[in-house]
């Protein structure tokens, strides 16, 4: 055996394929002493192309105009789920999508190598489940029969890791496991070299997702959504429709309150990175016509009220403004890119759902001694750690 390589699970997001997939596969195989030979990933989203954010967005508006008549006229109930299939036909109708292509050359991976033809795939479930050591894992492996007359191991993420991720960390006493790998670092600061270079390191980035993961409340309620779901919530509390208090719902208050208690100096930069609530809009209004006949009216009240808002505005803009940020908002690719830029050059990342912002900056960042803060931990701790990393001594 020489070599290895790795193919993420692609219905996952970018960060969760190079963070949570890759760079601790990356380690069993180098572990085993193989050298790595890249393959095609195939990252679907992390960015919306401009056909689909055309249909979603129009189609949108149709939705939401025909569930304000509806509240007038009843027959149109009956038309709303036609949107939905058309919808669905439109968005198939895309043609020369590229946005994989551009993002691999974007992050310096686009590239393959070659495997050849004699490949070992596993099933690490079972070995991984029964060592409690780097050293069990990577002898279990080598033990399997005929390993040695194989050229390449093909390391494949399947949906069962996500169980062991934890686990993978603590028998390969990891840590920061992204500080593991400089492969995927190396690779996009080659093709990356000139914007990076560019110093920003007075940067307190906020990352705050929205989309499928989010808490939004208004004068009749709040709602919670995680993926297509939807929880409707007794309280403005901030509850977690999972157990990970890493995937937990976020509203905006969770941020404003911390952000309100630190004194950012004037030469400090502050930039807001948010994917938006066009998705968040999009899930609640196929909600809503989807169970039009069974929601009670009560909660009929709640999507409509949400449906009309300006989120962006009322729940991004306007109550960050005071902080004076940039702002770079939406799930185009250019967005993405400026998104991953300046991740990689902030000083301080204040995180909350998701592991977007976490693992790019980890990867990617272009300076040692940066600080990760997260939304869900104590305020007490995280305004501290703030204040003395934005204070400390130059």
């Amino acid at each position: 055996m020489k070599y290895f390589t790795i193919k993420t699970f692609e219905h996952a997001g970018l960060g969760d394929q190079l963070g949570t997939q890759f760079a601790r596969l990356f380690l069993v195989g180098q572990g085993l002493g193989l050298t790595y030979r890249h393959q095609e990933f195939k990252i679907n989203r992390s960015c919306t192309s401009t056909y689909k954010l055309f249909i979603t967005s129009n189609l949108l508006n149709i939705k939401t105009l025909g569930l304000r008549a509806s509240e007038n006229f009843s027959w149109i109930k009956y038309l709303l789920p036609a949107i939905l299939i058309i919808e669905k036909i439109l968005l198939k109708l895309e043609l020369n999508n590229n946005l994989n292509k551009k993002l691999k050359q974007f992050l310096g991976l686009s590239e393959t190598e070659e495997i050849g033809n004699e490949i070992l795939k596993l099933d690490l479930t079972a070995l991984i489940k029964a060592s409690n050591h780097a050293e069990d894992l990577l002898k279990n492996i080598m033990s399997i029969d005929k390993y040695s007359t194989y050229q390449t191991l093909e390391l494949e993420w399947l949906p069962n890791y996500y169980d062991y991720t934890y686990k993978l960390d603590d028998i390969f006493n990891s840590g920061n496991t992204i500080d593991f790998n400089n492969y995927l670092k190396e690779k996009f600061h080659n093709q990356n070299m000139m914007e990076l270079s560019q110093n920003q390191n007075k940067t307190f980035l906020i990352h705050i997702r929205c989309g499928d993961s989010v808490t939004i409340n208004c004068s009749h309620g709040a709602i919670s959504l995680y993926g297509t779901e939807i929880s409707f919530l007794d309280t403005e509390s901030e509850k977690s429709l999972v157990g990970d208090i890493n995937r937990s719902s976020l509203g905006i208050k969770k941020y404003t309150k911390v952000l309100d208690e630190l004194n950012i100096p004037k030469d400090w930069k502050v930039v807001v990175l948010s994917d938006g609530y066009a998705l968040s809009k999009s899930i609640i209004a196929d909600h809503y016509i989807k169970q039009f006949s069974k929601l009670e009216n009560s909660k009929k009240r709640i999507l409509s009220e949400i449906l009309k808002m300006n989120l962006n505005q009322d729940l991004l803009f306007e109550p960050l403004k005071k902080y004076n940020p940039s702002y770079i908002i939406g799930e185009s690719f250019s967005n993405l890119k400026e998104s991953i830029l300046a991740l990689a050059k902030a000083k301080i990342v204040f995180f909350g759902t998701g592991g977007f912002a976490y693992y790019l900056h980890s990867i990617y960042k272009t300076q040692s001694n940066t600080f990760l803060g997260h939304a869900n931990e104590k305020f007490e701790i995280i305004t501290k750690q703030f204040n003395d990393k934005l204070h400390e001594a130059k």
